[in-house]
């Protein structure tokens, strides 16, 4: 997997008096439009800086190039009746039971 990510947007984050905080997102629709995907829609990721500086660019986004593999339909299990024997001592300790 590559580690070159598609960074878009602008993030900020809005901090308040109460100690409260939003992370606020603009991103052209220009730039949003190569990244759709099959379903439309575009998956991004919103992160914080390693190196956060307690400022509003602490956090930044990029796109999720993520596809997940698709797998071939499962066919389900044969269910395999197999035939167990008891012995007899272990048909005493069953009969033993309260239940």
């Amino acid at each position: 997997m590559a580690n070159e990510r598609t960074f878009i947007g602008l993030t900020r984050v809005k901090r308040f008096d109460n100690g409260g905080s939003i992370i606020k997102l603009g991103i052209k629709v220009e730039d949003l439009k190569p990244h759709i995907n099959e379903g439309g829609w575009v998956n991004l990721i919103i992160t914080k800086k390693k190196e956060a500086k307690g400022d509003d660019k602490d956090y930044y986004t990029y796109v999720d190039e993520y596809k997940p593999k698709i797998y071939e339909q499962a066919q389900p299990e044969q269910h395999k009746e197999e035939v167990v024997e008891r012995t007899e001592e272990e048909d005493k300790t069953l009969e033993d039971i309260p239940f």
